[in-house]
Parts: structure tokens; sequence; C-alpha cells
């Protein structure tokens, strides 16, 4: 068990302008209607079977795109979430919101377009970052779901995948911080994103041996986050999980049309 608990959910966006938004005609992500509701408000739902004792924490979406779902803001209210204006980057909006909490205790971090999360899913994430967490050996557990299970779940469905020298991934948008050490691969993180048109510095950043032998998939799972924990000066820890779902995010609007495809096979399935 880890408590308290706190929970930071990262629903901020590329604005009205991502054609996600466009296509279905609202002004942030977070208000994507999935299953009949926002995303954000199922993330939300799943989020409340962890249990209470933590603060909650939203950053996002903007303050003026909040404001056209009024239903969205009482769900908010009712919930005990905290919400923050999102900063310009993931990064600096989870750093932001870390600041909000107190130092060392464990927080999860999560996305809000998370759709296909589940209280099952979250279970399964939460127990093993405890046992990590008992270990003493981890400031920082990420999600990862195989990708042949992935591809097993969604044949059709195109997902990016990571590949290491003993595994292919795919991210889970589940982390676990669990000491301090966890803010500096936020920072690193942020440095990577500022960095992002200036691929030079990333290199400089990484170190070329490092970046080039990830590339080519020489690199076992475990031996990349514990580099890459170097140098944010934290250590890292991977947890597999063994639902596809967790690996789906609506990010397009291809994401957003298998979303509500498997929520319809979902309803399809109660008895």
């Amino acid at each position: 068990m880890l408590a308290p608990l706190h929970i930071v959910v990262l629903a901020g966006d590329r604005g009205p302008d991502d054609p996600l938004c466009q296509a279905a005609s609202v002004p942030a992500k977070a208000l994507v209607p999935v299953g009949g509701r926002p995303v954000l408000w199922r993330v939300l739902d799943a989020l409340d079977s962890l249990p209470v004792g933590g603060a909650r924490i939203v950053s996002g979406p903007a303050a003026a795109a909040l404001a056209t779902a009024p239903a969205l803001q009482e769900r908010l209210r009712v919930g005990g979430w905290q919400w923050l204006a999102p900063e310009p980057s993931p990064a600096s909006s989870a750093l932001a919101a870390l600041a909000q909490l107190p130092a060392g205790e464990p927080s999860l971090l999560t996305t809000g377009d998370h759709a296909l999360l589940t209280p099952a899913i979250l279970d399964d994430f939460r127990c093993g970052a405890a046992r990590l967490s008992h270990a003493g050996d981890t400031d920082l557990a990420i999600g990862f779901v195989s990708l042949a299970r992935v591809r097993e779940r969604f044949p059709d469905a195109r997902r990016t995948a990571l590949k290491f020298r003993d595994a292919e991934v795919c991210t889970c948008n589940l982390f676990a911080l669990l000491g301090p050490a966890a803010a500096g691969v936020l920072d690193l993180w942020r440095q990577v994103e500022r960095d992002r048109k200036r691929p030079w510095r990333i290199v400089r950043l990484l170190g070329p041996v490092t970046l080039i032998r990830f590339l080519l998939g020489r690199v076992a799972l475990d031996e990349a986050l514990e580099r890459l924990g170097r140098i944010a000066g934290a250590r890292i820890r991977p947890l597999l999980l063994d639902d596809a779902d967790a690996a789906v995010d609506v990010d397009s609007v291809a994401d957003w049309q298998l979303v509500e495809r498997v929520l319809t096979e979902r309803v399809g399935a109660i008895p």
C-alpha cells in the first residue's frame, strides 16, 4: 500500500487547432467525448478507485476551455480535485504540480487522455509500485506493456513502441514518483522538451554512444532506465503491466475511434 498517495493528472494539450479537437468540435483534448463523457471525466472516474488520503491535482485544460464544460468543473469540485492552469509543456506542468505536494511522498502521475484506464489497471500498477517502494531502490517507476500483448489485443491499430535488446514495449502514461529524486527525471524531461528542435543538445545531454545504442536497440530495458537515471540522478525501474488497454490514449482521431469501439465492446460484454 502506498499511503498517502497523491495523484496528478496532466490534461493540457495542443489547443483547439489540434485535428482531434477539430474533429470532436471541442476546445481542448480533455473535453473530447468518449463513451458520452469528456475523456478527462473517464480518467477521474477510474482514479476514484484509488485509496483516498493524498492530494488530487489536475493540470489543465486551460481555464477558457474548462469554462465551456460546467459539468466537468462541478465533477472536479465534488471529487476534491485541485485545478492548475497547464504550463507550456507536460514536463513543466508535472513539475509545477509536484511543487504543490509534500516532498518525498509517493505520487501517481497519469494523463487526462487515458480513456481506457480502469481500476484493475491502476491496482496492478499501484501494487507493483508499492513492491518497488518497499524494496527501497526506486525513485520513479514507469509503466509499460509488451508490444506483443498490445498487437494481440489491437492487431489493426498502430501503436508506437520502444525497442530494446530484450523487449519491445509500449508506454502506458503511468508513473509512480516514489522519492524526491524523481523530480530530477521530470527536469531532464523538461530539458529534452525544450531542446527538441536542437537535437545536438539532446545528444550532448544523453551522450552520443548511449543514444546510438538505444536507437539501434542494443540496450536492455533495465540498462536504458539505469543510464537515464544516472543522468537524472534518480533510480528508475520499469513496471510491466498485463492489460494492453493501459497502452492506449486518445492522441489522434484514429485513437478516438479505437477507444469508442473498445468501450462499445465493453458495454456489449456486460450481461
